[in-house]
């Protein structure tokens, strides 16, 4: 579940909050076929909070996506 998302000319941040998985891939793609991935985000317990930063987030048409890592 998205908290936040902040948007700046070259950096994308998101702040999250998830359940049960403890662990993510953050990944990015400019046309939603080929993805990349960006970071290996864990969940802070107890409040289970998960920040990403992309600081080079310069392409005109930039997505992005949290994959859930099996345990």
């Amino acid at each position: 579940k998205t908290t936040s998302t902040h948007f700046s000319p070259d950096t994308f941040n998101w702040t999250g909050v998830s359940g049960m998985v403890p662990r993510y891939h953050f990944e990015s793609t400019t046309n939603l076929t080929n993805w990349t991935a960006l970071q290996q985000l864990k969940m802070d317990p107890p409040a289970n909070n998960v920040n990403f930063t992309d600081s080079n987030a310069t392409a005109p048409n930039q997505f992005y996506r949290a994959r859930m890592i099996a345990q």
